[in-house]
């Protein structure tokens, strides 16, 4: 049986100088060197997410608080402190995760990889015969051995989080951040930066306090017209403000003397920190220097058509075809079947008034999307419902 050795310089019989290993690996380009490049890249990626999982929870939370405007809800009191602390964690993980964080080397990925084939193929490659030289038996196995070698598959990274977070605080921060994605604003993020840099910011001695808005308004048209809120603020000076009928106008007043005027609709807030009102008719709004041009748009009476006469399918089904329309897209609609007595003729034994039957209402099927203009058709199994019966 041959020896397994390292190669060594030597001059005793029967040694072998350093051979060049065949290219089971040697190049990249094959399937070990690719399963090897997969295993490295996980198990890089497993040593940052062990080291930096801190770090990037911490950060995930802190966009979260900007983006949803809790940053900028917290009292000027408490707010540099929580962001001290918030920033001296985040340095701290930061260092920690820098210190703990190792670049991985070839020959750890490769060992990783060797330990899932059986038999250590990638380590019986880089071996030689210490003695009796490289002879047919040693060639034979060297070829077992790259056969081996070929069902390397990369190993599957696993940062083993779980233990290490026990409170999945990584995970609360991540779906706090998707939250912000979806739900916040860069406008909310910029009222939470502004509210840091003024509880950080120093007054020079004699300079005037640093001044916010007076005045902040709201325009929330109805919910039927699934229009979003629009903030007044942000409009540009001098431009019209095109409202849906109905809509409410609210303001948030901060300084004293910042009288509001408007004659578009009458008041539902008398609160003087706080005014509402309703947009009924075209006019404007004067705030505080600033005048806003309202075009109230009318709300259309929404119209619903029947098609032609109902009629009866194989299934005993009642088919009534319909039509309906708003401007603003219809919501609900109902098909109703009552008697009309007026259209009776009450003579021969009619006379008597029927007995009183509650009208049959019917939902009526509505497509998805655009419900402006809607074109549909009713089909329902009336047998069981009695109707209006005469005497």
């Amino acid at each position: 049986m041959a020896l397994i050795g390292r190669p060594r310089k030597t001059d005793s019989p029967g040694a072998v100088s350093p051979r060049t290993p065949e290219g089971i690996f040697a190049t990249e380009k094959g399937p070990v060197g690719r399963a090897l490049r997969l295993t490295r890249a996980g198990m890089a990626w497993e040593r940052a997410a062990r080291a930096f999982w801190p770090l990037a929870t911490l950060l995930f939370f802190g966009i979260a608080a900007l983006a949803l405007g809790a940053v900028a809800a917290l009292p000027e009191a408490v707010l540099p402190w929580l962001a001290g602390l918030w920033l001296l964690a985040v340095l701290v993980a930061a260092v920690r995760g820098g210190w703990r964080f190792r670049r991985v080397r070839r020959a750890e990925a490769l060992a990783r990889l060797d330990r899932t084939l059986p038999g250590r193929p990638l380590t019986a490659l880089s071996d030689r015969a210490a003695i009796g030289g490289e002879g047919p038996l040693w060639q034979a196995h060297l070829a077992q051995m790259r056969d081996a070698a070929l069902a390397a598959r990369a190993v599957r990274p696993d940062a083993d989080l779980a233990r290490r977070d026990p409170f999945a605080l990584r995970l609360a921060g991540l779906v706090a951040l998707v939250m912000a994605l979806i739900f916040g604003g860069v406008g909310q993020m910029g009222l939470g930066v502004r509210a840091l840099a003024a509880t950080m910011a120093t007054p020079q001695p004699g300079a005037a306090p640093p001044k916010g808005p007076v005045w902040e308004g709201w325009a929330e048209p109805p919910a039927y017209t699934r229009r979003p809120t629009l903030y007044l603020n942000a409009l540009a000076e001098g431009d019209v403000l095109e409202l849906p009928k109905g809509s409410t106008v609210s303001f948030r007043i901060y300084a004293q003397g910042s009288d509001l005027v408007q004659d578009i609709g009458p008041v539902t807030s008398d609160d003087p920190t706080a005014p509402a009102f309703r947009a009924d008719q075209s006019g404007s709004i004067d705030i505080q220097g600033r005048r806003f041009a309202v075009i109230v748009q009318p709300d259309a009476v929404p119209v619903i058509r029947a098609g032609a006469a109902p009629t009866r399918r194989a299934d005993g089904r009642m088919i009534q075809d319909y039509e309906a329309g708003d401007d603003h897209g219809v919501m609900s609609a109902q098909a109703v079947i009552a008697l009309d007595l007026d259209a009776v003729d009450r003579r021969f034994g009619l006379a008597i008034a029927p007995e009183p039957r509650d009208p049959v209402a019917l939902d009526l099927p509505l497509p998805r999307g655009d419900r402006r203009e809607v074109q549909g058709q009713l089909a329902e199994d009336l047998s069981r419902h009695p109707g209006p019966t005469c005497p």
